[in-house]
């Protein structure tokens, strides 16, 4: 939950902060925190495993014991000047040689006990039927150790190419959106139909039943989708928006279902049985961020332009109108601030003020992006350099429901929260899940 809100606050700096209205680059050191989400989220639901049924016992010692390592590996890479990035903390060889000595002996340590070790208390419990819960969470460990894996080899591939061949290369979006975005289709099929299994049996009938209501409903948005954009809708759009919509489907008909079968007084315990509130959540605010990234990478609009004080200009259905650029002094910079005003289609208008600070003792400049939001859309206005005759290089961006990123994001970590603040009493617990 609480790597969960880092990596959401970190995209919000990037796309805030940096001027470039981006929330994502596949930068190393965003990698390097995303690879022990991926695998902590397989070792929460190997765990489920291993606690309810005493499978996979050996497979969540290793997933917890690479889920660590990864954490100090990008403690390493972040730290030690390895990298060169915008987020990076520090470069530091003598720190970055500490760091590597303690992730040495963590690693190896670690390991030599679980090679030594995971025979002598790996007790199996008894098989499962194919279609079973147990085959679905498998599943789900699989695809989510497959994505960190490819994550980390985008992400060190570079420095071993450079270490062996005394050259320069990047791995960048191309690669690594080829390898995730299959994986991450697999991902949300598992995880919309793995609920609505049961432990240890198969239950096909159930199966089927979610299967076809969930890709029924699907289908009909996908359908309207494609009646809104007349057409024209990019195939990756229809993509995400299914990924997104099947997911949210088969999460609310799962809470539908769990609430309306018998055992409802029972049931409504639930209340105090908080990693069922948990999965709902974490369930539902994936597919809200799929839904949110779909649309900012395939219905935002973006565009440089070069504009002086006193000049309007058309994007999509709103005018752009530059008033003028205002030299400001601060604390302890200079700032020329533009001044631009948007009109929508029905007269409505709305103010932003971008601004290029300038640091005269450290000598240095930054960009401070305006972003005004609307509905679910936010409006990005850059300030770029002068240029002649009074002219300004602007950059003018329409960004629609990319605040559902990071409200996805919300409710993954909370989801994380009620998984983690405890249970109902044992009792009634074992009641519930009997009831399931």
């Amino acid at each position: 939950a609480f790597l969960t809100i880092g990596i959401a606050l970190g995209s919000y700096w990037a796309y805030y902060e940096l001027g470039w209205g981006g929330y994502w680059f596949w930068d190393p050191v965003e990698n390097v925190s995303l690879i022990p989400w991926l695998l902590a989220t397989a070792l929460i639901h190997s765990q489920i495993v291993t606690e309810k049924r005493k499978i996979f016992q050996s497979w969540t010692i290793l997933l917890a014991i690479a889920c660590f390592s990864m954490s100090l590996l990008g403690t390493f890479l972040v730290r030690s000047g390895i990298l060169s990035s915008v987020h990076a903390f520090a470069s530091d060889p003598v720190r970055g040689l500490v760091i590597l000595g303690f992730l040495v002996f963590i690693i190896g340590g670690s390991l030599s006990l679980y090679v030594f070790r995971v025979g002598h208390h790996s007790k199996q419990g008894a098989g499962f039927a194919l279609l079973a819960k147990e085959t679905w969470l498998l599943w789900n460990n699989m695809i989510l150790a497959v994505m960190g894996l490819s994550v980390l080899l985008g992400t060190l591939y570079p420095l071993i190419f450079e270490v062996l061949n005394k050259n320069l290369i990047s791995v960048g979006p191309p690669f690594f959106n080829s390898v995730m975005i299959p994986l991450t289709c697999a991902l949300i099929f598992v995880m919309g139909l793995g609920p609505f299994s049961n432990w240890k049996i198969s239950n096909n009938r159930v199966l089927l039943r979610a299967l076809f209501k969930t890709s029924l409903l699907t289908m009909a948005i996908v359908m309207l989708t494609l009646f809104i954009g007349q057409g024209s809708t990019p195939i990756l759009a229809i993509l995400g928006v299914s990924l997104g919509a099947w997911i949210v489907i088969a999460t609310t008909i799962d809470v539908i279902t769990f609430f309306s079968g018998p055992n409802r007084r029972l049931k409504a315990r639930i209340l105090l049985c908080f990693p069922f509130i948990g999965r709902w959540s974490a369930h539902f605010g994936v597919g809200i961020l799929i839904f949110g990234i779909t649309m900012v990478e395939n219905f935002s609009i973006n565009e440089e332009v070069r504009m002086k004080p006193g000049s309007d200009y058309l994007i999509g259905d709103l005018s752009v109108y530059f008033s003028a650029v205002e030299n400001i002094k601060g604390a302890n910079y200079l700032s020329e601030r533009g001044i631009f005003t948007i009109t929508f289609a029905n007269g409505r208008t709305m103010n932003f003020f971008p601004e290029k600070r300038r640091y005269p003792t450290r000598n240095q400049t930054t960009t401070e992006a305006a972003i005004g939001s609307r509905w679910w859309t936010h409006y990005y206005f850059v300030l770029g350099e002068s240029l002649s005759s009074n002219d300004w290089s602007v950059r003018i961006s329409i960004k629609p429901f990319i605040s559902w990123i990071w409200g996805g994001a919300i409710f993954i970590a909370v989801g994380g929260f009620f998984g983690a603040i405890g249970r109902s009493p044992k009792k009634n617990a074992d009641k519930v899940l009997v009831a399931v």
